[in-house]
């Protein structure tokens, strides 16, 4: 019996106590709640207290795990559990008085007591005296628990000790972080070293073109001590200028869906929702309600940590402002415990231009044309390991669709629910700058496509560099600082066709040629005659 009590006591305690001591059978169990453990916030933890078995002294001891005897032999006490204990019924069953163990359950066989037929005596199986055993059993014992009523609960606020005074038992004590804990008899002093769930956010980049589908990643750690029969919910909250895609949301545990994943959405949830950021303004609130109960381990199964990971899209709207860090909120929260909020940032930039014509800065009816084009990529396949792929890029082979929200001077790429008319031509006055607003970082062409009468149309497109961090520079036909300058020369293109030309008097000359032969011949002919 020594080591049946010492090991489901001390293997759990392995994974969630600092410190322990026991003495011989006083009447307390203390907990000091270890928050230090985590980077979120724990607040406080409610401990919930089962007894499992009944403890009967024979004689006084003042430490029983220091007394000599071997498992199932020790003297001075013995374990027993009552027909009334909700626990009975899990340990097994009694048809015509003979008691079977439950099914997975391997570790005690119960016999009636000759004095009392409402008590039954424990007793462990010596071939299990082991950590591994130990532990198996614990948590067994912990799956069975469903829903019985605890028999004492303690709330602790994550600072200060809490002490609850209990009867001599055997005791499973549970924690709303879903840590589990079999101890040998009451009395205990633990600081707990709970296991809690981690999460992580990412954006596949960070920077789009307005009307891109932005892919986000959530990582959502689940413990191996989790209890499965709470929910996770993952909190998220977005800036308006991303649309949310209902149907991209997936969720997978390693290689396997997972399907235990709802969405929520909401235009009014609680302040908790928002962790300790701003209010929800200009924000889409929604959460990600996992269930995870089949997740849990079978009967006779080691627990394990398990990693949830949550995909999604959201849609970048041209409501998008050019440079504008847009983050996107997220946070985990199990039970009383919230993890510290990821942030990620999402931007897209713009171009402007500037048009200049030489020589008439007054004159703001002048106006040229131009269209933008992307970059387009071509891959060419390797045929072996030493001959890998290769790719060229350059100008697209169509122009860009943008929508003018103000004429002459706001260009905006459009998103799927834009319902607005497209155009390609970006038309630019005199003295007036255009934006051209919901760019990735990349590479673009600006191509001139008419310009005013009497000027010169460019004959080279300008190349336009977006950098990552949305830095602008450009080569060709342009100059000033930081906007892209087109200017325009005036001047005369002398034409190469129509007017009367050459070509006339090449006719009449040629005409006159043989005019003077016929006469020169003619004249001849008849001097012989003559």
């Amino acid at each position: 019996m020594k080591k049946f009590t010492k090991l489901l006591g001390i293997v759990l305690i392995m994974a969630l106590v600092m410190s322990i001591s026991v003495s011989a059978f006083a009447a307390s169990i203390t907990i000091n709640q270890n928050a230090t453990a985590t980077e979120g916030t724990a607040g406080a933890e409610t401990y919930n207290l089962y007894k499992i078995f009944d403890v009967t002294k024979t004689e006084a001891q003042e430490n029983y795990q220091t007394t000599a005897g071997g498992a199932g032999t020790e003297t001075g006490f013995s374990y027993t559990i009552s027909t009334a204990n909700p626990w009975f019924a899990k340990l097994g069953t009694v048809t015509d008085g003979v008691w079977a163990a439950a099914s997975g359950q391997t570790w005690v066989t119960l016999t009636q007591s000759a004095g009392d037929a409402t008590v039954y005596n424990v007793t462990y199986d010596s071939t299990k005296n082991t950590e591994a055993e130990a532990k198996a059993f614990a948590e067994w014992l912990y799956s069975q628990k469903g829903t019985i009523t605890a028999d004492q609960t303690m709330t602790s606020d994550g600072t200060n000790a809490v002490k609850a005074d209990v009867a001599d038992g055997y005791w499973l004590i549970d924690s709303s972080l879903g840590t589990a804990l079999v101890l040998a008899t009451s009395d205990v002093v633990m600081t707990t070293k709970n296991q809690y769930v981690t999460d992580d956010k990412t954006v596949a980049k960070t920077n789009y073109n307005v009307g891109d589908l932005v892919d986000f990643t959530i990582t959502v750690n689940l413990p191996a001590t989790i209890d499965y029969t709470k929910p996770v919910i993952v909190h998220d909250t977005m800036d308006s200028v991303l649309a949310l895609k209902d149907s991209s949301v997936s969720a997978k545990v390693g290689e396997t869906a997972f399907t235990g994943i709802t969405l929520v959405k909401s235009d009014a949830f609680d302040t908790d929702h928002l962790s300790d950021h701003a209010a929800a303004t200009g924000k889409t609130l929604f959460d990600f309600e996992l269930d995870i109960s089949s997740l849990a381990p079978a009967t006779g199964e080691t627990a394990s940590a398990k990693t949830i990971t949550i995909t999604y899209q959201a849609e970048l709207t041209s409501a998008a402002a050019a440079d504008t860090g847009y983050v996107n909120e997220e946070f985990t929260e199990y039970s009383k415990y919230k993890t510290v909020p990821n942030d990620v940032e999402v931007k897209t930039y713009d171009i402007v231009l500037n048009k200049i014509f030489t020589d008439a800065s007054s004159d703001s009816s002048l106006e040229a044309t131009f269209q933008l084009y992307g970059t387009e990529t071509t891959s060419t396949p390797g045929a072996t390991a030493d001959d890998p792929p290769t790719e060229t890029t350059g100008k697209a082979s169509t122009p860009i669709s943008l929508i003018e929200e103000t004429k002459y001077e706001k260009y905006v790429r459009p998103d799927s629910d834009d319902t607005a008319t497209t155009t390609t031509m970006i038309t630019v006055k005199q003295g007036t700058t255009a934006q051209i607003r919901g760019l990735a970082a990349g590479t673009y062409y600006l191509t001139e496509t008419d310009t005013a009468d009497g000027y010169n149309k460019l004959t080279e497109d300008i190349v336009v560099t977006i950098a990552a961090d949305g830095t602008v520079s450009y080569s060709g036909a342009a100059s000033g600082s930081g906007a892209v300058s087109v200017e325009n020369n005036s001047g005369t293109v002398l034409p190469s066709t129509g007017g009367i030309g050459t070509t006339i008097f090449y006719v009449v000359g040629s005409i006159l040629v043989v005019a003077a032969g016929v006469l020169l011949v003619t004249k001849k002919r008849m001097g012989r005659e003559g």
